[in-house]
């Protein structure tokens, strides 16, 4: 057995010509999404007959959709297969990230929006376990998010040159920060 310092020096050097290396680069970047998808129905312990039989598809279907390239699927056929494995599947419509603060703070109004479906969920609720498991989650989520915050107080007022506002209740340093989230 030979060994190879990457996966892209044993395929230029198991194949005859770097074209044929480069059709089997090609071809696995081509079934990246069902590549996925192969792999969390096996995790879930499912076969490609459990799959068959909860989408109402014959055996043969479900076999041509795994070896399908990324580019073939039908939306309405990876809806299915997914919701075979309990999986979702959404379509996110939105203007492209370009920056690491822009996703950050796309992540942080998303956390917020959810947060506020949940408590919704909780007003309109009979159940006190839940009303009470919901108020319990989303304070437990913005603990976290102002203690990781707090972490980082220092920073912000150094680095960014962060103006704070007047009065008594300002937070100047990172102990601050945290004694109001004790």
């Amino acid at each position: 057995m030979s060994n190879y310092k990457s996966v892209e020096d044993m395929l230029n050097n198991v194949f005859d010509t770097p074209e044929a290396a480069k059709e089997v680069k090609q071809k696995a970047n081509e079934t990246r999404l069902l590549d996925s998808l192969i792999k969390s129905r096996i995790r879930a312990g499912k076969s490609q007959a459990d799959i068959a039989q909860i989408t109402g598809w014959n055996a043969s279907k479900v076999s041509r959709f795994e070896n399908k390239t990324d580019k073939e699927i039908r939306l309405d056929e990876l809806a299915q297969y997914c919701s075979a494995l309990g999986l979702g599947v959404g379509i996110n419509i939105a203007t492209p990230i370009h920056s690491r603060a822009e996703a950050i703070h796309t992540s942080i109004r998303a956390i917020e929006r959810h947060l506020d479906e949940l408590t919704e969920i909780a007003k309109e609720s009979d159940d006190n376990q839940i009303i009470q498991g919901i108020y319990q989650f989303k304070s437990e989520t913005l603990l976290k998010l102002m203690t990781k915050a707090c972490e980082h107080i220092g920073d912000m007022i150094d680095n960014i040159n962060l103006n704070k506002p007047e009065g008594d209740d300002q937070v100047n340093t990172k102990d601050e920060c945290l004694q109001l989230t004790d």
